[in-house]
């Protein structure tokens, strides 16, 4: 049974992913994939319906 994405479950996610942002042993690549993913799960935040 698929689970249908809400945006508090959107806004859950985001919310795990930026505190990532700030750990400071992050390597280049590491940080252009939390970007990638942040971008990705904002971008789905801005399309779902509060």
């Amino acid at each position: 049974m698929a689970k249908k994405l809400t945006y508090p479950k959107a806004s859950r996610a985001l919310k795990a992913l930026v505190p990532l942002w700030d750990c400071e042993d992050l390597t280049d690549e590491e940080r252009e994939e939390l970007e990638k993913a942040l971008n990705t799960v904002r971008a789905l935040c801005d399309r779902i319906p509060e």
